[in-house]
C-alpha cells in the first residue's frame, strides 16, 4: 500500500506539472523529465526491460530494468526510457501483432504516449494503450484497444 501511495504522489507532481501553463504557454520550457517505476493496477507487475528477457510485466523488484525516465516532448506527449537499457517503450508492431518492445529511441510516434486520464497510457501512432493483462499466457506487454480496464492503469 505504502508503494502506491508513493506512485500517486508521484503522479499528482507530474500532472501538475504537465498541466502547467509554463509548459503549454507562450513562453519555452524545458522538458519535464522524471525517473519512476510503473506498476500495474490489476496484476501488481512493473514495466521491466531486462536484457536477457526484453520488454515484460515482472515482479516489482526496484531494478534499474524497472525504472523509466519520462520525458515530456514538445508536442505534450511522454517517452519512456529505460534507466539500464537505454531503450524506449515502442509500439510499432515490429513483430506483427500487438507486442510491445524496447527498442532504440528514435523520437518517432510509435515511442510518444499521452496519458489518458491519471493512469493510462495511448500510444501516439497506433492509438492504442499499454497493456498488461497477459492474453498470451505470460509476461508480454502489449498495445491494445484502450478500454479502461485496470489493466490499461498504471501507477
Amino acid at each position: 500500500m505504502k508503494k502506491i501511495v508513493k506512485h500517486i504522489t508521484n503522479l499528482g507532481a507530474a500532472l501538475a506539472v504537465a498541466t502547467s501553463p509554463v509548459l503549454f504557454g507562450a513562453h519555452p520550457a524545458e522538458a519535464s523529465t522524471t525517473l519512476d517505476d510503473l506498476a500495474n493496477f490489476a496484476t501488481g507487475r512493473c514495466l521491466d526491460d531486462s536484457t536477457a528477457y526484453g520488454l515484460r510485466g515482472f515482479s516489482c523488484n526496484n531494478s534499474s530494468y524497472q525504472f523509466w525516465w519520462s520525458t515530456q516532448n514538445s508536442n505534450g506527449t511522454w517517452t519512456l526510457r529505460n534507466d539500464y537499457t537505454g531503450r524506449c517503450l515502442d509500439d510499432s508492431t515490429a513483430y506483427g501483432n500487438d507486442v510491445l518492445r524496447g527498442y532504440s529511441c528514435n523520437g518517432l510516434a510509435y515511442q510518444q504516449w499521452t496519458a489518458l486520464g491519471a493512469f493510462t497510457y495511448r500510444n501516439l501512432a497506433t492509438g492504442r494503450c499499454l497493456d498488461d493483462s497477459t492474453a498470451y499466457g505470460n509476461d508480454v506487454l502489449r498495445g491494445y484497444s484502450c478500454n479502461g480496464s485496470a489493466y490499461q492503469h498504471w501507477v
